[in-house]
């Protein structure tokens, strides 16, 4: 919440709105963090009313406007849900286009990624721990996830051109180390012990 008090928006209509937008959700929430997802959720349900035009409005402040001020207040979920949500609703027929190029290009279903993601983190962190035991690794690492949110796969294929076939990070991780000598261990421990059984490019 003081992250979300410091928070300084640009000049122009769009600024003033969230800006007073942010004065009115810290008056009332005051140090209630719960009850400030709360009425970010009041903004996402409001996606599911009204016609064409009003829904594509609303996606772009979502976009532009809640979607950032719930990043930079530290609810990283709670933005991705309003990314998510909001080209869910607004754009109906995209949106389906872009699940099924997902599916065509990973082989499995959008709503089944995150699981996915989730089991192959596991199953990498667990292989690098023991290298670490093992003495492979100087310190331990941390290996992170993310599935491609459907609005920004939608972006790279209208304003950077790309095709569903060039899009390479649906599914994206990093492995955080602590030195260089660690960094180059890693690529060659992943190297060796998964991604030739994946045949993933480098």
């Amino acid at each position: 919440l003081n992250t979300l008090r410091g928070i300084i928006f640009n000049s122009g209509a769009a600024g003033y709105y969230l800006d007073n937008y942010k004065g009115l959700l810290l008056k009332f929430i005051g140090d209630d963090e719960q009850l400030a997802q709360l009425l970010f959720a009041l903004k996402l349900h409001a996606l599911t009313s009204g016609d064409e035009k009003q829904r594509r409005q609303m996606h772009r402040e979502m976009v532009d406007g809640y979607a950032s001020l719930a990043d930079e207040a530290g609810l990283k979920k709670l933005s991705s849900k309003f990314l998510h949500q909001a080209f869910d609703q607004a754009f109906i027929e995209e949106y389906a286009d872009v699940l099924a190029e997902f599916e065509k290009a990973t082989g499995m279903p959008y709503e089944k990624a995150d699981a996915f993601k989730q089991d192959f983190m596991d199953k990498l962190q667990k292989v690098l721990d023991a290298a670490y035991e093992e003495g492979l690794l100087e310190e331990k690492v941390e290996v992170e996830g993310r599935v491609k949110l459907p609005l920004r796969i939608f972006e790279k294929i209208i304003y950077d051109k790309e095709t569903a076939e060039e899009i390479r990070d649906f599914i994206g991780f990093r492995i955080l180390t602590h030195s260089i000598a660690d960094c180059y261990a890693v690529r060659d421990i992943v190297r060796k012990l998964l991604m030739k059984k994946l045949k993933v490019k480098f």
